[in-house]
């Protein structure tokens, strides 16, 4: 099991997190942990109510970004989140993102271009898409010149991923390797989008999910 701290700060609270990244082996154990029910969960948002679904949902994504450790995992902080390999670790990313801490991202090791650059080269591909398009497996619908969506960026950025190998998922690894191509695009964009906000380059979304360059 490794660990790794972090301060998260969403602009309107700071709160501290203790990633815990377990293998396969640990990661089975933690979900059998989970079900006792002598165990509480707790998310930012409450308690979380365990049941079969709850558990066959946190076991796809191989990730909970946050709960409360209670007695899970002694002297690792009152905040903990808990992944298991590369999905699980994307998943971790994505939640942060969309939930505004720009302190997980690490989209500048994936993509080789400055968010700045990747806005430019995506708006002049958004000019070309006149109304909906399918990007890799990823669709897109253009209903304004100077608006879009996340999804929007990430259909863009799915262009540079081969989603041709369409084979029968046969294991658990299979079905984590074709599932991280399809995670990584929206990753990617949700990472980016927070950036550029942040540095007041584009807006917020807003409640329809669309957002406007400043």
């Amino acid at each position: 099991m490794d660990s790794r701290e972090y301060l998260l700060n969403d602009g309107q609270k700071e709160i501290k997190l203790n990633r815990l990244s377990l293998n396969k082996d640990e990661w089975v154990e933690f979900l059998n942990k989970i079900k006792n029910d002598s165990i509480s969960i707790k998310t930012g948002k409450g308690e979380v109510q365990i049941s079969p679904s709850y558990l066959n949902n946190v076991n796809k994504k191989k990730c909970i970004p946050l709960i409360n450790n209670a007695n899970l995992f002694p002297d690792k902080g009152n905040f903990i989140a808990v992944t298991c390999g590369n999905l699980g670790n994307l998943y971790f990313r994505l939640h942060w993102a969309l939930n505004s801490c720009p302190q997980t991202a690490e989209f500048s090791k994936d993509v080789n271009a400055t968010p700045e650059k990747i806005l430019s080269d995506f708006l002049k591909w958004w000019k070309e898409v006149k109304s909906s398009k399918l990007t890799g497996y990823i669709a897109i619908s253009k209903v304004n010149d100077n608006k879009f969506r996340i999804n929007d960026i990430a259909g863009f950025l799915s262009k540079s991923i081969d989603y041709e190998a369409k084979v029968e998922v046969k294991s658990e690894d299979d079905y984590d390797s074709l599932h991280v191509k399809y995670i990584f695009p929206w990753v990617w964009a949700s990472e980016v989008c927070l950036k550029l906000s942040n540095d007041k380059v584009i807006g917020l979304p807003n409640d329809k999910g669309f957002i406007s360059i400043i």
